[in-house]
């Protein structure tokens, strides 16, 4: 079905696409939160060979590569070499359709749900029956999941009849040249075309309801926090036989997850019961089997939502069974005990996936008036297909709710004592062209970027009689920019516009800790014996993105790992042999055992390794994780035959696109610059990083470091909008700014340190400083490297120092020179520019001398002066008495020259700091500063609009930065205008400003002392450089000083 969506004007369009690119970079794979940890360790110790010898024989070995070699997937038969990824066959998208069966032979009725799951990419869509057959569209050549989706009613009274016993789905592909679905073989990965299905057949099966108690006559509640008693727990299996002695049961308190100083309960099944638990009153926990437990790949829970492992509890009434906890509904539902956990007894490892869900976490900004509204606000989740709903409490500024794929909601304000929500807020959880899920606004097309709620505020109306903003939060206590990109429309905050350097101090920590002692376990039956074979790890710092350490075991112990305190580390094991789920930790203390920096917060007390089905004679490569992305045009059409790569500081991978998709392996956890190595494309270049999501009961995604945003697709550009789209970053003490890349203006940032002078060598006894300038994700509170690229960094020069020349240190301690240009600023002080490669890799260093002034030009003969300009009749002066506030009309009353009327929009608040305007050339532009006279602080967020002549000019135009309102025009717009005078007006939401300023002739005459002059006045263009290699870096230079007059406001402010 093809998705039709209202056509658009050329600003809306270009407008469309800054908010798609946008978007992409917010929108994340979300599914249930604190769903148990990934199923990963437990299902591959199952794969475990109990009586195989600790040391894989050399001609075994040889014999399971050979059988490696014939039977390994695409991604882990890539070369030896990690430099490149090359798919074994060309995939494309095919198109087929099957019908959809009673047992009787008649056809399921139209609207009928179905779930097509994608289980490499831990992805799904759904299709509905239309005529008795699903149109289906997959990916050639990979395996897929085909059944009932979860969402469908008739998924609680009938099951396909044709579904693999293990999964409760029909494991199913294409080849590339099939027209007709046929059978997937799991175990030995390839398409049975001998095994066509043609018809998927619906079979009704018996309701399990979920064992209970009669609810007891007398009950004593006990109060929201305070710990219940809990009655004994019976505990069997399926089949009635009580579950054996010694099986451990884990209990995890929900509200604790994130402490990792926390250690979740364990009790102990005896005569097919467990005893003595206590729960704190209407709080939700989880009970089962997590992934650390010794029997996690034995048994599965019945009765549980969408896990085999947990099911979610809680408590309300003392010595009573605990209460289920209802998904839609939580602790507000209809009561039913549970007096009875029933487990199924595991025959397959497959059984151990947990069902796959559509369901979504959304973040949606709070706004009181444009500000961020308090915490603590009651909202209201409601489900409008059953009426089932759940109070959810806002954070500063935010709320997150979980919703189902498919279901209509509404959001609503419970009764307090501040707000009522201005707009009624309605939504559904729709998948996009690509599938993927977003909670769509009631009346939206799924595809229709303007109807994604998540960049929609939820704007609240106060009915205490404050005004917007009076909750605000003070400096220091939030933490993030709330100015309007990344989907962020609650308005600038000076109070939390920027974070502070203490909040990543962790990343700069120095002090170690030793890991010591851990042990190296392999299961062998019902107990884990050490590894005696030596096993490299590798473990990778995930807060600063560097390798760290290697070591090798012995007889089943790791020697001692050094590691920075609080980092977070990311452990591989490495081996042919050997297996093992990337461990995720961090330590605290010498000797203690580290704690996982996921949600699970139990220790770490052994790496637990598994055996090898085949001997794997590259390891490196089958640890990478495989992905595969559409790419498009920005039409949204598929590309073909065009290189993408992907460089991190470790690795290079090159892979090509065909029929619209590209797939690709990269490692775990490290950012890999994206480009396209095509002369016909460009792509906005960013930092993708393969992060695992275990802690959502979900897999491995790409992500994008700049906004911690799930990376759907690949959009190309033509090669002629390269870098049109860069952004600016500046730091937080407004001396240095960087741009290069689209960095967006979400939760990452520039970092500025002095380091030093004694960790270079080569300088002694010069005057030079050390600075150390990273780029910053704090959605994570990482370093994050930005290994490839073409950075200008612009920094000031501190007061009577001229730059001698820039460099940066390489990883071998050598001074690298860079090419550089000092540039004299309009206020007499310089700024230095200079190119970077790469960002947060190597260390920079600034040499000095004293200052020196430039030496005057020679003479130049004069030229002939052009026609004098005419002088314009002066504009009247304001009248204290009119309008001040906003002139809404589409054509605004800006006076003309020669026009004698009075500017009922001018208003006296606010007038040109800096007078007698011109510009004579300069590529810096021209600067504009406007002041208020009564209330400063607010003329930079009041600003609107600058019009010249009468005309709106477009915002691309010119630049506009705090300290006052900064206003600077674009050299290449000033271009445009004719020689002479022109009027400029500034507007304000609560006023305007006139005035005018002159566009120099290119003849205007020289000075002796070689400055521009302009009616006797001097016009500075001093521009002092530095040691070059050439000036085929010029142009990156006059890119380097478009960021002056953000800079230089920020000194004057400072100033």
């Amino acid at each position: 079905m093809e998705m039709v969506t209202k056509k658009k004007g050329p600003k809306a369009k270009i407008s469309g696409i800054m908010l798609t690119a946008i978007l992409i970079l917010t929108m994340m794979p979300w599914h249930v939160m604190a769903e148990e940890a990934s199923p990963a360790e437990g299902t591959a110790a199952a794969n475990a060979v109990t009586n195989e010898s600790e040391v894989v024989s050399k001609e075994t070995a040889n014999a399971a590569t050979e059988a490696n070699a014939q039977e390994k997937p695409a991604a882990t038969l890539a070369s030896e070499k990690p430099a490149a990824i090359t798919p074994k066959a060309s995939k494309k998208l095919v198109t087929t359709s099957v019908k959809v069966v009673y047992k009787d032979g008649s056809p399921v009725e139209d609207g009928t749900v179905f779930t097509l799951e994608d289980p490499d990419n831990n992805d799904q869509k759904d299709y509905e029956v239309k005529n008795g057959k699903l149109e289906l569209k997959l990916i050639s050549d990979k395996q897929y999941r085909l059944g009932l989706s979860w969402d469908d009613e008739k998924m609680d009274t009938h099951k396909v009849a044709e579904a693999d016993a293990n999964l409760g789905t029909i494991p199913v592909g294409i080849t590339a040249e099939g027209k007709t679905l046929v059978w997937y073989d799991r175990h030995n990965k390839k398409l049975l075309e001998d095994k066509p299905v043609t018809t998927v057949t619906l079979k009704e099966i018996e309701d399990d309801a979920t064992p209970s108690e009669p609810k007891p006559v007398e009950k004593k509640r006990v109060e929201k926090g305070e710990l219940a008693n809990v009655r004994d727990i019976e505990v069997v299996l399926d089949d009635g036989t009580p579950m054996p002695d010694g099986v451990q049961l884990e209990l995890i308190d929900m509200s604790r997850v994130a402490d990792w100083s926390y250690e979740f309960e364990k009790f102990t099944v005896k005569g097919g019961k467990i005893h003595g638990v206590k729960m704190k009153a209407e709080t939700q926990y989880k009970i089962g089997m997590d992934t650390a437990n010794p029997s996690y790949s034995d048994y599965t829970i019945v009765g549980a939502y969408n896990s085999k492992h947990l099911m979610r509890i809680y408590a309300r009434y003392e010595n009573e069974y605990p209460l289920y906890y209802d998904y839609d509904e939580g602790t507000g539902a209809p009561e039913k005990p549970i007096a009875k956990l029933v487990f199924h007894k595991v025959k397959e490892q497959s059984e151990l996936e947990n069902p796959k869900s559509n369901s979504n976490i959304t973040v949606l900004k709070v706004s009181d008036g444009g500000y961020v509204a308090k915490a603590g606000l009651p909202f209201r989740l409601v489900r409008k297909d059953n009426g089932k709903s759940k109070v959810i409490y806002s954070e500063q500024g935010e709320v997150t709710i979980n919703t189902e794929g498919n279901v209509p909601y509404e959001l609503k304000l419970d009764e307090n004592d501040t707000y009522v929500m201005k707009n009624k807020i309605e939504f559904t959880m729709k998948p996009n062209k690509q599938g993927k899920y977003n909670p769509i606004i009631e009346g939206y097309d799924a595809n229709d970027i303007n109807g994604y709620l998540q960049c929609s505020a939820i704007e609240l109306v106060r009915k205490d009689g404050k005004k917007p903003g009076s909750d605000i939060v003070k400096p220091g206590d939030n933490t993030g920019d709330n100015s309007g990109d990344d989907c962020n429309t609650c308005g600038p905050c000076e109070d939390c516009a920027q974070y502070k350097p203490e909040q990543y101090a962790k990343i700069y920590e120095k002090e170690k800790v030793i890991l010591k002692n851990m042990p190296v376990l392999r299961k062998s039956g019902n107990e884990y014996k050490p590894v005696k074979k030596k096993v490299t790890f590798i473990f990778y710092n995930a807060t600063t993105q560097t390798v760290e350490t290697k070591v090798q075991s012995s007889d089943g112990v790791l020697p001692d790992v050094e590691m920075v305190k609080g980092h977070n580390y990311i452990v591989f094991a490495e081996d042919g042999d050997f297996e093992m789920p990337n461990a995720y930790l961090v330590l605290n203390k010498t000797g203690e055992k580290p704690v996982p920096s996921k949600q699970n917060g139990r220790k770490v007390d052994a790496f637990y390794l598994t055996l090898r089905q085949m001997y794997v004679s590259n390891p490196e490569v089958a640890k990478r994780v495989a992905y595969t992305l559409p790419v498009f045009d920005k039409d949204h059409n598929p590309v073909d035959n065009v290189k993408i790569k992907f460089v991190s500081e470790y690795d290079q991978v090159t892979a090509t696109v065909n029929d619209g998709v590209v797939e690709y392996a990269l490692i775990e956890d490290q950012n890999y610059m994206v480009y396209v190595d095509d002369p016909r494309y460009t792509l906005d270049s960013f930092p993708m990083t393969m992060k695992d999501k275990s802690e959502w009961g979900a897999a491995k995604y790409a992500f994008n470091h700049f906004s911690c945003g799930s990376v759907n697709e690949l959009i190309l550009k033509p090669k002629s909008e390269e870098g049109k789209s860069n952004t600016q970053l500046i730091d937080i003490d407004n001396t240095t700014a960087v741009t290069g890349l689209h960095f967006g203006r979400g939760d990452y940032l520039v970092s500025v340190r002095k380091l030093p002078k004694e960790s270079v060598k080569g300088l002694e006894g010069k005057d030079y400083e050390v600075i150390d300038i990273d780029m910053i994700n704090m959605y994570r509170t990482e370093l994050s490297k930005l290994v490839r690229g073409n950075f200008k960094v612009s920094r000031l020069v501190p007061d009577g120092k001229d730059v001698k020349q820039v460099y940066y240190v390489d990883k071998d301690g050598n001074l690298v020179k860079v090419p550089f240009k000092q540039i004299l600023a309009s206020d007499g002080g310089y700024i230095v520019a200079f190119d970077m490669p790469s960002m947060s890799l190597y260390n920079n260093v600034i040499e000095y001398t004293d200052h020196k002034p430039a030496e005057p030009e020679k003479p130049v003969t004069p030229v002939e002066p052009e026609k004098p300009v005419t002088p314009e009749k002066p504009v009247n002066p304001v009248n204290p008495g009119s309008n001040q506030g906003d002139n809404n009309s589409t054509q605004p009353n800006v006076p003309t020259p020669g026009n004698n009327s009075v500017n009922t929009n001018v208003s006296p608040e606010y007038y040109v700091a800096n007078g007698n305007l011109a510009w004579n050339g300069d590529d810096n532009g021209m600067l504009i500063v406007v002041k208020s006279k009564t209330d400063d602080e607010k003329t930079f967020e009041r600003f609107k609009s600058v019009e010249i002549d009468g005309k709106v000019v477009d915002p691309s135009n010119y630049d506009v930065v705090k300290g006052s309102a900064r206003i600077t025009l674009h050299a290449s717009y000033l271009r445009s205008l004719k020689p002479g005078k022109h009027a400029v007006t500034a507007r304000f939401s609560n006023g305007s400003v006139n005035s005018e300023f002159a566009v120099v002739s290119r003849a205007a005459n020289k000075a002796p002392n070689g400055k521009a002059t302009l009616n006797g006045k001097n016009i500075r263009t001093v521009v002092k450089t530095g040691d070059s290699t050439g000036f085929e870096f010029m142009f990156a230079f006059v890119i380097a000083s478009m960021l002056l007059g953000v800079v230089i406001a920020m000194r004057k402010k400072n100033a």
